[in-house]
């Protein structure tokens, strides 16, 4: 059945908790005001090419936190500009080479971070908007300034949200934070002992790229709050293992919820009664004298802390100084480059496919091709499921989405219905883009038909050659997939050693710091602890990869990395144990059985990838 599910990708359900109306607003905002002051000056194709730049900058909006989005903005704002300009100026016969260099720039990208990645995937895109429209070297150069003044517009639009929040974004995320943790709590006190998610908390990211009207102090103060909330994980792990009662889990979890509710009050009174209410709870924990006695007494210490750092002029916290969050781990160009690795791979396979295609489209002189280059561009990605997906999901919504617009711009005269009707299509296309891609093509097919339409282009010609274009690149795209594979088990090993080196360095300090207090600093302990996560995080990643590939390549095949997995996470129970004993202000006598267990579980983890020749 598993196996069934990884050949057919289905059509997805819509995540509603994914769907953001607020920031749909902003970016579409971002759209629609040059559209209306071409409209309303006279010039609607300058506006619209402005509008097409803030559009495509809108989803890349979408990624950072606060400085790096304004970084990924401007990645993504300069390189459509350029990419713009070149496209608008470079005649059909160089028009393969200059594909196939860019497309294989935006297949290394997948080596960056995703922000950048995000942004550098739109390089491309404006190169083919602006291929079908040539122009002179100075008219290219204002379409491509427009390009890069919506662009920037987007990121104006995203500087003003800071001054306007009313609520402080921090805080907010500081009280996500601990509402996980109440409910992984809950999930305790409900007989559940699995460690937490190797997740990341909410306000990992925010507290690493807070907002630049955030005071130092205070973002000193959050990073403590946050590292507590990561003691906390531990202690509870902890003490969900060693069979701590139901009523004090459970107990936990209500404060862990009072926490939240502190920090998610806007008023400072009604901060003030959630604390007392806070340390109430606090003291009143029941932690009777039992073996699991000193992770509870962990789990009230912290949240002792916890309190007093939230009460009004907090004091510092010498456990917890506030420190840089730990870099993830990284894949350099100069790696990526490598054909022989998952990225060189796809980075050579999107060029061909994609130069390829252009060749496709000037032979075959196919209506509107650059439809299905950038088809293919958008679709075929590193892995084999979420091509598959793409494929299906891009072409569906292609076609559902191309038959609206054709509907709309047919029965409705051209006005400020219509203009209204695609405006909701935008601000729709942006709420659903991270809930279902399916229905996010569909709307986004809609404005863009409607907006081709107040262009002058008829839409009963461009909607159904949109339709075939976006068949024919998805097609495209999947057979590239298919004849050219790059099938994640056979080169899932780095992902493996990284797992098992990464928490080799982890339990070698946990040791340490176990046999000689104070001899390894809180920040190396807990940078260790989050690449550590993070690598895990990694192998899961890896082995779902592996489970969607219909080719299973021995000796990882999805049983194999599974069982990798398994003994990851019983690793890392032991090493939060290890981590809570540290970080308590009890030393009892269980640091050699905690120890021993650290170290039999990364035995078993070296014992485990050795049997599949994954380890050095």
């Amino acid at each position: 059945m598993r196996r069934l599910r990884s050949l057919w990708p289905g059509f997805g359900s819509l995540d509603w908790s994914e769907i953001t109306v607020l920031r749909a607003l902003r970016t579409a905002i971002g759209v629609v005001v040059p559209l209306l002051l071409g409209v309303t000056t006279g010039h609607l194709e300058q506006g619209a090419f402005a509008a097409l730049g803030a559009l495509s900058v809108g989803f890349v909006s979408f990624q950072g936190v606060t400085r790096t989005r304004i970084t990924a903005i401007l990645l993504a704002s300069f390189g459509m500009a350029v990419s713009t300009f070149i496209g608008a100026t470079t005649p059909d016969s160089w028009l393969p080479p200059v594909i196939i260099a860019v497309a294989y720039i935006a297949g290394l990208s997948v080596a960056l971070e995703p922000r950048q990645t995000v942004a550098v995937a739109q390089w491309p895109v404006a190169l083919l908007i602006a291929v079908g429209l040539p122009l002179s070297v100075e008219d290219a150069a204002i379409r491509a300034a427009l390009v890069l003044a919506g662009g920037l517009f987007q990121g104006l639009l995203v500087t003003v949200t800071w001054a306007l929040r009313r609520d402080d974004p921090e805080r907010v995320a500081l009280a996500q934070t601990f509402d996980e943790l109440a409910v992984y709590a809950g999930q305790l006190a409900g007989g559940h002992t699995d460690p937490p998610p190797p997740t990341a908390f909410p306000a990992t990211a925010r507290l690493t790229d807070p907002s630049p009207l955030l005071r130092g102090p205070a973002r000193a103060n959050y990073d403590r709050v946050l590292a507590r909330a990561e003691h906390l994980r531990a202690a509870l792990a902890t003490a969900g293992l060693q069979g701590a009662s139901p009523e004090f889990l459970a107990a936990a979890e209500r404060a862990l919820r009072t926490v939240a509710r502190s920090l998610a009050a806007r008023r400072p009174d009604h901060r003030a009664i959630r604390l007392r209410e806070l340390r109430e709870q606090t003291e009143s924990l029941p932690v009777p004298v039992s073996t699991w006695q000193w992770t509870g007494e962990a789990v009230r210490h912290h949240l002792k802390r916890v309190a007093e750092l939230l009460a009004p002029r907090a004091a510092t916290d010498p456990l917890t100084q506030p420190l840089p969050l730990g870099h993830a781990a990284r894949h350099p160009l100069r790696v990526a480059i490598d054909p022989a690795g998952d990225v060189g791979r796809h980075a050579l396979r999107l060029a061909v496919t994609t130069g390829l295609a252009e060749l496709l489209v000037q032979a075959t002189q196919i209506f509107q091709g650059r439809w299905v280059v950038l088809t293919v561009l958008l679709v075929l990605r590193p892995d084999y499921q979420g091509t598959l997906t793409r494929g299906l999901h891009r072409a569906v919504g292609t076609a559902v989405g191309a038959g609206l617009g054709l509907l709309i711009a047919t029965v409705l005269p051209e006005g400020y219905l219509t203009v209204g009707i695609a405006v909701l299509a935008c601000v729709a296309a942006y709420s659903v883009f991270e809930a279902n891609y399916l229905v996010y093509s569909c709307l986004l097919t809609v404005f863009i038909t409607i907006l081709l339409g107040m262009l002058g282009m008829n839409p009963e010609l461009t909607a159904p050659a949109r339709i075939i274009d976006t068949t024919v690149g998805a097609v495209i795209a999947v057979l590239a997939y298919v004849l050219w594979p790059t099938w994640h088990a056979r080169t899932a090993e780095e992902t493996f050693l990284r797992l098992t080196d990464t928490h080799g360095e982890y339990v070698v300090a946990l040791l340490h710091e176990l046999a000689n207090p104070g001899q390894v600093p809180t920040a190396e302990l807990r940078s260790m602890e989050r690449l550590a996560r993070r690598a895990r995080l990694d192998a899961e990643a890896s082995a779902d990869r592996v489970a969607a590939e219909p080719v299973h390549h021995p000796p990882l095949t999805p049983s194999a990395v599974d069982k990798i997995v398994a003994a990851a996470t019983r690793l890392a129970q032991a090493e939060l144990a290890a981590h809570t004993l540290i970080a308590s202000p009890m030393r009892p006598d269980t640091v050699a059985e905690v120890g021993g267990a650290v170290t039999a579980a990364y035995e078993e983890l070296l014992r485990t990838t050795a049997e599949l020749s994954v380890t050095r």
